[in-house]
C-alpha cells in the first residue's frame, strides 16, 4: 500500500520525509554538541564515530563497514587524531597495523551526543 501526504499542496514520499527527519536532527545534533564544546565535530566524522568499534578498529574495518574507500576514512581519521578524538595504537595482534581507538576525549564527546541523539529521539 503507498501512502502519499501533502506538504503545501505538494505529494511526498515516506522516503524525503524520512531524509528530512534525518538532516533536521545531524543539524540539531552538532548545533548541540558545539553548544557542549565541541563545535570542531563534523557530520563527516560520523563515519568513524558511528562505525569504530568499543575496543579499536583498523581503518579497513571502519571503512568496509562505512561503505568508504580506506583513503577516505583515513583523511577522517587524520582529522579526528589531529583534533584529539582518536588515537592509533599498534594491533597486539599485528605490529605492523594500527588500531584506531577513541580518545578520553573522544569518549565524553561519544556520550555527549548519545545524550543528545537521545533527547532528539
Amino acid at each position: 500500500m503507498r501512502v502519499e501526504w501533502q506538504i503545501h499542496g505538494e505529494e511526498v514520499t515516506l522516503l524525503s520525509l524520512l531524509g528530512e527527519a534525518k538532516e533536521l536532527a545531524i543539524d540539531e545534533l552538532h548545533r548541540r554538541l558545539g553548544d557542549e564544546g565541541y563545535p570542531d565535530i563534523r557530520p563527516g566524522h560520523g563515519c568513524v564515530f558511528r562505525f569504530i568499534e568499543a575496543e579499536g578498529s583498523r581503518l579497513t574495518e571502519i571503512a568496509a563497514r562505512a561503505g568508504m574507500t580506506k583513503q577516505a576514512v583515513g583523511e577522517v581519521v587524520a582529522d579526528l587524531e589531529r583534533l584529539g578524538y582518536v588515537e592509533r595504537v599498534p594491533d597486539p595482534d599485528d605490529r605492523r597495523a594500527k588500531i584506531i581507538r577513541l580518545s578520553e576525549r573522544g569518549w565524553v564527546a561519544e556520550r555527549a551526543a548519545l545524550g543528545i541523539l537521545a533527547d532528539i529521539e
